[in-house]
């Protein structure tokens, strides 16, 4: 950022700053949809980039603004003139690295020294100079074999003279995070890039605020209500909302479409928030979750649709079989758990509550009956989930985990601002959906139940329990002002379908992430000795 140094003066301050390249996966790229997988280039890595920057610092001699109003000159011309800050007789800079990949394994031979060097020409010390270009002369990047110390040293070369080098070390690490489990898990409502409604009025503008790579989206109240009238006219019941399905150009773009699995989820915000490049820590982070998945039809076993199996797309496999196929041997940190929601049934609790008000159902469209009806049932679900997490946390055991989490939900699904359980709104105060306060108070009371039979499992296994979440979201409801989920008309509009509704939002997302990560590096990161970790786990130190 450029600041003034002196009156009618203004500079760029010089840095020196060495660390390593993300390994956050990459949209595209890291994971192949084709192929329903991982690249193992991505998953196995043979070798990490170090970048090293060592920018000497600008001041401005020429503005732009004073050019254009040159007499003479064409102002598509006007350019900022700055001379790099530092010795006149600058030629270039000289680059040296040198260190020892840590052992993979406490046993064997030790991996062998690496060194490199470069050197860099300056052809001039004036001109426009973008100091946040790769390709400038003070960069360097370079790949390195593997986890471990490195020693960098930067010298500025002047002419056939040197000056003091300038030195850093850099303890590169990789820890594996790996996050398994429902919706919550896999992103569901926060498609990486939004779709777009075929057939909408041209002349609408659908976004306020559209980033893919910042994770905003905002939509207008012209969208808004476009989408609303579609669902009241076309969707009118929960049984069709459901079903509720348009035509996309272009189509949401996610991770894993067939898992509506995207890289906005909170526990892909965690991984981002884990990884310090200026520290050397890195992350690889594996998503596998799957909107509607239970522990043993999910995580387990695969999906089930009509009672058969229903993930073809991968070769029918629960998540737990998916991972333990990407990653052979490979150590995990830390995974990372979102499971439960579906085995009690909050979510077709939630359905239940708004159509079986209608006459003509089980209960007959008495509410206070189908209130009891909804709880009982979910009681019964209660009580089967100590077992499934057994069985989930015997399956575990197969593989090299260090340690689990497991994720507290949201319980505030239909807060007031003040935290406190209010009626229904939008599509739920339709005549077949409606959804009084009652039924709000019925839902935030299951999930609460939910969260602290999770809690206590979390506890009887040894995992880590990640809290924070309920009390976040307090007051920031389906219907608040300031929502922290996903409307059915959004979901709608970002989507194509409804199935993102009732799903944190890429602000709920947010802060479940930074709930997520906070436990992670309390109980995963601080405990682990920096450069010692890489793919196959704890590594033995290279003396």
């Amino acid at each position: 950022m450029a600041v003034p140094a002196r009156p009618h003066q203004v500079l760029v301050p010089s840095r020196f700053r060495i660390e390593a390249a993300s390994r956050h996966p990459r949209l595209g790229r890291d994971y192949d949809p084709a192929t329903h997988s991982y690249r193992a280039s991505y998953v196995n890595p043979a070798a990490y980039t170090i970048t090293v920057d060592a920018f000497p610092g600008k001041t401005l001699l020429f503005n732009k603004g004073d050019i254009q109003h040159r007499p003479g000159t064409d102002p598509r011309d006007a350019r900022d003139i700055w001379r790099l800050d530092g010795p006149k007789d600058t030629t270039g800079w000289q680059f040296k690295i040198e260190g020892r990949p840590a052992r993979k394994m406490p046993f064997g031979p030790r991996p062998p020294r690496f060194t490199a060097e470069h050197t860099t020409r300056l052809v001039t010390m004036k001109g426009e100079f973008h100091e946040d270009r790769d390709t400038n002369a003070w960069n360097w990047h370079i790949n390195v074999p593997g986890p471990g110390t490195y020693v960098v040293a930067v010298t500025r070369l002047r002419g056939a003279n040197t000056a003091a080098p300038r030195v850093a070390t850099l303890d590169v690490e990789d820890l594996l995070v790996v996050s398994i489990g429902d919706s919550a898990a896999s992103g569901q409502g926060n498609p990486d890039v939004p779709g777009e409604p075929r057939g909408f009025d041209p002349d609408l503008s659908f976004w306020d605020i559209l980033n893919p790579a910042s994770g905003l989206f905002k939509l207008t109240k012209a969208a808004v209500n476009w989408a609303a009238d579609l669902i009241k006219t076309k969707f009118t019941s929960a049984a069709r909302l459901g079903d509720a399905k348009i035509a996309m150009d272009p189509a949401p773009v996610w991770l894993e479409p067939l898992a509506y699995r995207s890289l906005r989820s909170g526990p892909a915000h965690a991984a981002r928030l884990l990884e310090d490049r200026g520290k050397g820590r890195l992350i690889t982070f594996l998503s596998f979750g799957r909107t509607d998945s239970t522990i043993l039809n999910g995580l387990i076993g695969p999906r089930r649709s009509d009672g058969r199996p229903g993930d073809r797309w991968a070769g029918n496999l629960g998540q737990l079989d998916e991972l333990a196929r990407t990653i052979g041997r490979r150590h995990i940190h830390a995974v990372l758990i979102y499971i439960g929601v579906n085995d009690v049934g909050v979510s077709g609790n939630l359905t239940d509550l708004v159509a079986a008000d209608l006459v003509g159902s089980d209960t007959l469209g008495d509410p206070t009956r189908n209130r009891k009806a909804v709880e009982a049932r979910a009681k019964v679900n209660l009580a089967a989930l100590p077992e499934k997490i057994q069985t989930l946390a015997s399956a575990l055991t197969r593989l090299d985990v260090g340690q689990v989490y497991l994720t507290e939900y949201p319980t505030s699904l239909f807060d007031d601002a003040a935290g406190n359980p209010q009626a229904g709104c939008g599509v739920f105060t339709n005549p077949g959906m409606n959804l009084s306060r009652q039924d709000a108070v019925l839902v935030k009371s299951l999930a609460e139940k939910l969260n602290a039979a999770l809690k206590a499992a979390a506890t009887a296994h040894g995992w880590f329990y990640v809290s924070g979440i309920a009390a976040a979201f307090k007051g920031h409801g389906y219907c608040a002002g300031k929502t922290f989920f996903v409307g059915a008309e959004e979901s709608m509009i970002l989507q194509g379908d409804t199935e993102g509704m009732v799903h944190p939002n890429p602000e709920g997302s947010r802060i479940i992430g930074e709930m997520i990560a906070a436990a992670v590096r309390q109980h995963t990161v601080n405990t682990t000795r920096p450069g010692s970790h890489g793919p196959q786990g704890p590594l033995a130190p290279t003396g």
